[in-house]
């Protein structure tokens, strides 16, 4: 305290330096603190994570002491708008930390999970529940640190404390129920732990074939097959029957429908069709049948079904087997194509 008091007694450019100097040893002090965190931290992990993104918000509070100290050296303290200013930084650079922490284990959890033999379902579904838990405590880190600031303006203090207690918590979950930007945010957490979609899903929406590009707490962004992005309420999810594709293993059977007339063989066109898919990289060796599942006054209807490790890859067979077995029947059976017959009888004399 008398060091204090010297302090202020001291002239104008003193104070300045000492200010100036309380800076460069926080400057200095801050940055032998991160050699030695560093020295300490050589191996990858989650403590060199952690180092990577804490380091700009502790170089942050490191100034803040600074300028604490200097605000007495230059007799500022005891003035409310300093004082108040300097909590506000405070805890504002605080949330800056929690939330950089949790942004630091949801990119080492994000590396974990790409480096572990998990299936490629069981992956995506952990990669999805990271990401939307990550922006869950992203969003209460943010309506924490609004409510302890408002506490320190004594005119709207109690709306802080309102966030904070129990009552304001209760209004919170009541006003989730009744606002569709905050029923989103429900569904988005509802959606991490039943994994209904997952990043990278092949799904149907809206009469589109997509696939989730991104799941955001409000909204979800799903890429179709011409590139074209179709944004969705997270809701839609919950309210809305879609299909899913993908949501417990990548495997699809691919179906072709052939039309054929009745005198077409069926047999060459099954030995055909399995040497089609023989020779195809995209057939994963599953399941390939051919079956007659119609008769109509004209044609008959032949089912080629197909098994594929995704839908890309089943969709690309598809369109392969219906051009090779119409080229196949144009050669070789030209006429058992769907076509009309007229018989002209013999006149009456």
């Amino acid at each position: 305290m008398e060091l204090i008091v010297q302090c202020l007694q001291l002239p104008g450019w003193t104070q300045v330096g000492l200010s100036l100097l309380t800076f460069l040893i926080a400057i200095v002090a801050f940055w032998v603190l991160l050699l030695i965190v560093n020295a300490l931290c050589r191996k990858e992990g989650v403590a060199k994570k952690l180092v990577h993104y804490l380091k700009l918000p502790t170089f942050v509070i490191f100034l803040e002491s600074a300028a604490i100290i200097s605000t007495n050296i230059f007799g500022f303290r005891g003035i409310a708008a300093v004082e108040q200013l300097i909590i506000i930084l405070l805890m504002a650079t605080l949330g800056w930390v929690l939330a950089n922490l949790v942004r630091a284990l949801h990119a080492y959890a994000l590396e974990k999970y790409d480096t572990t033999e998990l299936g490629e379902i069981q992956k995506r579904g952990v990669v999805t529940q990271v990401h939307l838990l990550y922006r869950v405590v992203l969003f209460f880190i943010v309506i924490l640190t609004l409510a302890i600031i408002l506490l320190t303006f004594p005119p709207i203090k109690s709306i802080g404390i309102g966030i904070l207690s129990s009552a304001g918590i209760l209004g919170i979950a009541l006003g989730i129920a009744r606002k569709p930007i905050l029923l989103n945010i429900m569904a988005g957490i509802q959606i991490a732990f039943t994994k209904i979609i997952k990043i990278e899903d092949a799904v149907i929406v809206e009469g589109d074939f997509a696939r989730i590009e991104k799941i955001f707490l409000t909204h979800v962004v799903a890429r179709t097959w011409d590139l074209r992005r179709i944004i969705l309420p997270i809701s839609y999810f919950i309210d809305t029957p879609f299909q899913n594709w993908s949501a417990k293993t990548t495997e699809l059977i691919g179906v072709v429908y052939l039309y054929c007339d009745y005198s077409v063989p069926v047999e060459a066109i099954r030995e055909k069709f399995m040497e089609v898919l023989k020779f195809s990289d995209l057939w994963n060796g599953r399941v390939a049948k051919v079956q007659v599942t119609d008769l109509t006054e004209q044609a008959m209807r032949l089912r080629l079904i197909m098994t594929a490790d995704d839908a890309p890859t089943a969709f690309e067979l598809r369109c392969i087997v219906r051009e090779k077995l119409m080229d196949f029947l144009q050669k070789e059976y030209p006429h058992s194509l769907p076509h009309l017959r007229y018989e002209t009888l013999p006149s009456q004399a």
